[in-house]
């Protein structure tokens, strides 16, 4: 079985309820693999993390956007992972506000900026996510904190 090329993901069992996706560097297919994995071969996800890993933006993007499969997607951690984050953030919002009861998004460590932030603001009003972790993102500046902080004082 080549790992490399993502083939391991089509042995992998319907009943996981947990991924993580640790200091990988994906192939050029193997994030397409594990795009694939996620819209068929995982039924029951409930947490998914990717920590370290490299891959180039559209993956991720659609790496997200393969989630948007799984309602019962509670917890997602991407973390050391995206670059400028803009794509990923308009992939994120709309599985915000699309996915029932994810309630904990941590984006730790990224290149998220203003903009991104922006971006997914305006869908967490809708969303029923509970904890939100921006932290070490260095470029978001404070016109970024004060769009987040708006959602505090939203009724």
């Amino acid at each position: 079985m080549d790992l490399s090329g993502g083939e391991i993901f089509q042995y992998l069992n319907t009943i996981f309820e947990d991924l993580v996706v640790e200091s990988c560097q994906f192939g050029a297919g193997c994030a397409d693999q594990l795009s694939l994995a996620l819209r068929g071969y995982f039924k029951s996800l409930k947490s998914v993390a990717l920590f370290g890993s490299q891959m180039e933006d559209r993956q991720l993007a659609d790496i997200i956007d393969a989630l948007s499969a799984h309602p019962q997607l509670e917890r997602l951690e991407l973390v050391h992972i995206m670059d400028s984050g803009r794509k990923e953030c308009t992939a994120l919002a709309t599985l915000c506000s699309t996915a029932s009861i994810l309630q904990e998004l941590n984006l730790s460590g990224n290149e998220i900026d203003d903009q991104g932030v922006d971006i997914l603001v305006g869908a967490l009003p809708n969303s029923a996510l509970r904890v939100l972790d921006l932290s070490s993102n260095r470029s978001i500046t404070t016109r970024g904190y004060k769009s987040l902080a708006g959602l505090l004082e939203a009724p």
